[in-house]
């Protein structure tokens, strides 16, 4: 039953450590990240079909400047890739090619400890948080869950086991 159990929970865990917990991080530091002027160089809505219908995600280009030096950045969202959750990024993909074709000024939120890094939109998008809980939960839960009672199961069905060698051997004598 554990082993069964270990790929449910490994999976929670991925979606835990390498998707859910990233976003949280970046969206809490990103708040005290500096707003700037910025020039939208290259921006395209993305498109991708697929079982689940048409997702959207975004790609930009822009620069700006800090402290005299110049520099470009490329994260347009703090979830990188496509998805179709909600309509977030149909909506900024959009929004940044009407801003591309009317002059691409916009403003970026600049990291003041690592000018290099920059993005557009610094919102957490709760709606993915939620989806994506719901896989953490439901396999990370679930296997959690039989691998818990696995273990309960084994220990129990273990001492059952030893009380019933020791009752057969009966005491001893010495």
């Amino acid at each position: 039953m554990a082993l069964f159990a270990l790929p449910f929970t490994i999976v929670g865990l991925i979606f835990l450590f390498a998707a859910i917990g990233p976003m949280l991080y970046d969206g809490w530091r990103m708040r005290s990240w500096q707003p700037v002027h910025a020039q939208l160089v290259e921006a395209e809505l993305l498109t991708r079909n697929g079982k689940g219908g048409r997702a959207y995600g975004v790609r930009a280009l822009y620069r700006y400047e800090i402290d005299g030096v110049q520099h470009t950045g490329r994260r347009a969202t703090i979830v990188a890739g496509t998805d179709n959750v909600t309509d977030f990024n149909l909506e900024l993909g959009r929004r940044l090619e009407r801003i591309l074709q009317s002059g691409g000024r916009l403003t970026a939120y600049v990291n003041p400890e690592r000018p290099q890094e920059a993005v557009l939109d610094r919102s957490v998008r709760w709606a993915v948080l939620g989806f994506w809980s719901l896989f953490a939960v439901g396999f990370g839960g679930a296997g959690g869950g039989l691998l818990v009672w696995s273990m309960r199961m084994y220990r129990s069905t273990r001492g059952q086991a030893l009380r019933r060698t020791a009752s057969i051997s009966g005491p001893r004598l010495e």
